[in-house]
């Protein structure tokens, strides 16, 4: 996306100032771009009179017409090409001038008087900065998000409505639905644990959250998405200054019952690293009140600090076009896209919902300072966000056939699952065309074989479910255990990938389609095994030594059986935990109680390896018992 940077100077201290007409200011837009010189068309009185009539107080005036002399003010000191070229367009709004930042940009026109940055078709994005020196951060943009949602009811007014938490709720839990895991322990099999990546703070205070966040980020769990939602309302009038106060946060300090942004700010700061994100769900959170004072907004005193996207309303917030950002907004950009994408896609849904959702696309603001390579981490984000996903998803079929639920419903959504994730990751690695390194596509294809083969073997267990008279769902099996060995086919180097593809192919074909492949694997394995640290070759040797070498004729059962145990020796004594021995056990009971001839595998020969699987899982039993 390309970025047209926008900033406005003027002489004085740029940290207050009101807006005048006719005040002088000097535009840049970058180093090959003269500089213009503009005068403000408009008093402040005019901005605030027309900003009056969108708070939802005033009956009887046209909100239209406020929206349009806003749209002519702000459009007219920006004065955009005449014709935009039709490229993606990130506004970078540099407002560091007080007055500037208090204008609603937002509601700009294109040349034929059609507002700016609602159309679906044209990806134009207003965001905004202020400049300030700030220390590059390492890039280190999440693949797996973590989100602390923080909510309060502390009300200003009595008749204030209750905030929609549960409905936010919802809407986080939609957004981060790939990362969900299944809940330990719970006996219904699709139960969800969110606690890996959503943390709830119901009846928040500014303790509460502070607390949260350093914790976090002490176990070295830190959140990199924290959204509030609360009330906002205003400081008390100084009685000295009567024009000087502010927008605060509804969330409990100590007595008082109310945050300042400044207080807020200082909570979420840490020079051991901030959120990426920010969102404030509160009315009022990005208005800076009155910029003579020089007072600050919620939004745009967090960006200060360090976080670099804090996205907040400048307006009173509706309740439904609350819920409609929080939605569209985490949805698309927990997805893997671009940060500036994600707030055109919010807005436009805003827009399009502007019956129920009121002025909220206008009032959307985003404060975004990206870092330099962020476009670099775009190319890889979206396929590792899907490998991420599609990696939770395995470990519900994981947990699946470990405690071999048959609910047919829930296999059935299980397997859903595991297929919407596994076609989108196909559709990225059939289209990358050379985007992706080596390793990632090797990973790539990997983990589309493993979901294939889970896919297939829940179908299988489907089929069981139903009195072993699933006919389509054993069909269903053996063609998605047929495209697991064509994923792993992709990459079938000497490693896992190649062992995977090798195995499948014995089991589907009963034979080797190039039996050197055997022993290349075999000469590999052995090679990683002399690492005194290593255990995993000895299972895939255990595994290869079951399926046996080619013109033998069937297993080298003692080679498994040493493999196996010294495996589980390495294991007891390296790794920490046992996932390695569950995982083997998992690949072996395949062999005893699914990849057999009485199941239509191992080729017409009927040599499968149910008693050499059989034989190798009492050597397991043996050993854990």
């Amino acid at each position: 996306m390309k970025s047209l940077m926008v900033e406005f100077l003027r002489s004085g201290d740029p940290s207050e100032g009101t807006i005048n007409r006719g005040r002088e200011y000097l535009i840049t837009t970058g180093p090959e771009s003269p500089v213009r010189e503009i005068k403000m068309p408009c008093n402040h009185s005019d901005v605030s009179n027309h900003l009056a009539h969108l708070r939802y107080i005033s009956p009887g005036h046209s909100e239209a017409e406020a929206i349009r002399n806003l749209s002519k003010i702000v459009s007219d000191v920006l004065e955009l090409p005449r014709r935009l070229n039709g490229e993606e367009l990130q506004l970078d709004l540099v407002v560091t001038v007080a007055e500037i930042g208090a204008l609603p940009f937002e509601a700009a026109m294109d040349a034929d008087g059609e507002l700016l940055f609602v159309d679906p078709g044209r990806v134009v994005v207003p965001t905004r900065r202020v400049r300030q020196e700030r220390k590059e951060r390492p890039l280190s943009w999440p693949t797996k998000p973590r989100v602390l949602f923080a909510y309060a009811n502390v009300e200003s007014q009595k008749e204030a409505a209750q905030v929609p938490s549960k409905e936010h709720s919802e809407a986080l839990r939609i957004a981060l639905r790939p990362w969900l895991e299944p809940l330990e322990g719970n006996p219904q099999g699709t139960a969800q644990d969110p606690s890996s990546v959503l943390v709830e703070l119901p009846e928040a205070t500014l303790e509460k959250v502070k607390e949260t966040l350093v914790q976090a980020r002490s176990e070295k769990k830190p959140f990199t998405h924290v959204h509030f939602l609360a009330h906002g309302s205003r400081s008390k009038r100084d009685l000295i200054l009567p024009d000087k106060f502010e927008f605060l946060l509804r969330l409990r300090n100590g007595s008082r019952g109310a945050v300042t942004a400044e207080e807020l700010a200082d909570a979420i700061h840490s020079e051991d690293g901030m959120p990426h994100v920010v969102t404030l769900a509160v009315c009022d959170g990005a208005n800076p009140a009155n910029p003579a004072y020089g007072v600050e907004s919620m939004a745009q005193r967090l960006h200060r600090k360090g976080v670099p996207v804090v996205v907040a309303s400048q307006l009173p917030l509706t309740i439904k076009g609350s819920i409609l950002l929080t939605q569209e907004f985490y949805s698309c950009l927990l997805s893997g896209n671009d940060v500036r994408h994600a707030l055109h896609s919010t807005r436009v849904k805003l827009h399009k919902e502007e019956s129920e959702a009121g002025f909220d696309w206008l009032s959307m603001v985003a404060y975004v300072q990206l870092p330099e390579a962020y476009a670099k981490f775009l190319d890889g984000a979206p396929f590792q966000a899907v490998l991420a996903s599609l990696d939770t998803v395995n470990s519900w079929a994981e947990r699946f056939e470990e405690n071999r639920f048959r609910k047919s419903a829930d296999l059935k959504l299980v397997v859903e699952r595991l297929e919407e994730r596994s076609e989108e990751l196909g559709r990225m690695l059939g289209s990358s065309n050379g985007n992706l390194s080596e390793s990632s596509r090797s990973e790539g294809w990997g983990l589309l074989g493993s979901a294939k083969k889970r896919m297939a073997e829940l179908c299988f267990v489907r089929s069981l479910s139903n009195g072993g008279d699933c006919q389509d769902c054993r069909e269903r099996s053996r063609r998605l255990l047929e495209e697991a060995r064509d994923a792993y086919a992709k990459y079938r180097q000497i490693d896992w990938n190649g062992a995977q593809w090798l195995a499948l192919d014995m089991v589907l074909r009963g034979e080797y389609e190039q039996p050197w492949r055997w022993h290349a694997l075999v000469d590999a394995a052995q090679v990683r095994a002399r690492c005194p640290s290593e255990y995993w070759a000895f299972g895939s040797l255990t595994e290869l030594y079951l399926l046996g070498s080619p013109g033998v004729g069937g297993s080298r059962l003692d080679e498994a059986r040493r493999s196996l145990q010294e495996m589980m020796r390495r294991v007891r004594r390296l790794a920490q935990d046992d996932f390695p021995i569950r995982s083997a056990r998992r690949q072996i009971t395949r062999y005893r109680d699914w990849w057999t001839s009485d199941h239509g595998y191992f080729g017409e020969s009927g040599a499968d390896r149910v008693q050499e699987a059989s034989e190798l899982l009492d050597l397991l039993d043996a050993f854990q018992g």
